[in-house]
């Protein structure tokens, strides 16, 4: 200690302690430290709460997605009733409803796959071939039909991938 006392008085500073404006800068400094960290956590937290929640619907979306891909093979490979094709779409009208309804409750978006359904639905029950052939078995899908199919198939594709695209671009509510 003595050699401290020895240095700073050849060298004309002297101790005087701590004063009001030094503990004021520490206090300053240990607040604002701690202000930081709780930022970073609570952002950190944020993050990834919207990460897991965008995630979640992002797989619900290509659920969806899969589930129409597997039906319009179903159709096509002559393995589905007119009947099974009503229950399956009354099944994926009340899917997409749910979906999109708490998309809307948590982003701030408006997705359009329940209208790409939706026209699918009309234009494929609404058919004279759907309506002639509904006591039968199995559909035996005439190439038009085929064709209506897998343009409404990437319809809802391409609305479902846009829906994807507005999910990572958006923000929470």
């Amino acid at each position: 200690m003595a050699l401290v006392d020895v240095y700073n008085n050849c060298t004309g500073i002297q101790s005087t302690g701590l004063n009001a404006t030094h503990v004021l800068t520490i206090i300053n400094i240990v607040v604002n430290g701690l202000i930081g960290i709780w930022l970073g956590f609570s952002f950190k937290k944020n993050y990834e709460t919207t990460k897991s929640v965008k995630d979640y619907f992002i797989n619900e979306s290509k659920q969806l997605s899969l589930e129409y891909s597997e039906f319009t093979v179903l159709l096509c490979s002559k393995k589905i009733s007119p009947s099974e094709c009503l229950v399956w779409f009354k099944k994926m009208t009340k899917k997409i409803e749910n979906h999109q309804s708490v998309l809307k409750l948590e982003f701030i978006l408006e997705p359009k796959i329940l209208e790409a359904h939706n026209k699918f639905k009309v234009e494929f029950t609404k058919t004279t071939f759907f309506n002639e052939n509904f006591t039968k078995n199995k559909l035996d899908l005439p190439i038009d039909i085929q064709f209506l199919v897998n343009e409404h198939l990437s319809y809802f594709a391409d609305a479902n991938n846009k829906l994807v695209i507005s999910i990572i671009k958006c923000k929470r509510k």
